[in-house]
Order: C-alpha cells, then structure tokens, then sequence
C-alpha cells in the first residue's frame, strides 16, 4: 500500500493530471490457508471474488490513499 501512495507521487510530480484506480479492489487479500467453497453437485465453477475482491479492507485502503494524494495533490483526478 505504500509502494502504490509512492509511485502515484512519482508519476504526479512528473504532471499527470491524474489516476484510474480500478485495480485498487484487489489490494486486499482473504485469508487464503483457508477452505474454499467446492461446488461438487454441479459443474458450474465456484465464484473466488469474495476472496480476493473488494474486501472490507479496501475502501479503509483507498481513503487512506485517496487523503494521502489529496494533500500533496489536490486537483488531482482519481478515478
């Protein structure tokens, strides 16, 4: 999460007038020792998202990171 608030100043302190952040839902992970959902009835596949997207944890995230960006650079767009 640094890393990401790091390379968003890099390329706005280069000009950029601002940042798509729709990868962002990802930057939460579930725990992922634990069991999956199987579905053995059928041979429709099991759906992951709500393992590795839009977690709880992501918007605490994008706020932070939103707040942090916004300080430095307050007309920047984040999309």
């Amino acid at each position: 999460r640094h890393a990401m608030i790091e390379i968003a100043k890099y390329w706005l302190e280069k000009g950029i007038d601002g940042l798509r952040l729709d990868a962002f839902i990802h930057i939460a992970k579930a725990d992922l020792r634990q069991n999956f959902p199987v579905n053995s009835k059928d041979e429709e596949p099991v759906i992951a998202e709500p393992f590795f997207a839009n977690l709880p944890q992501v918007q605490k995230w994008m706020r932070l990171f939103c707040e942090e960006i916004k300080q430095d650079y307050p007309d920047a767009l984040l999309l």
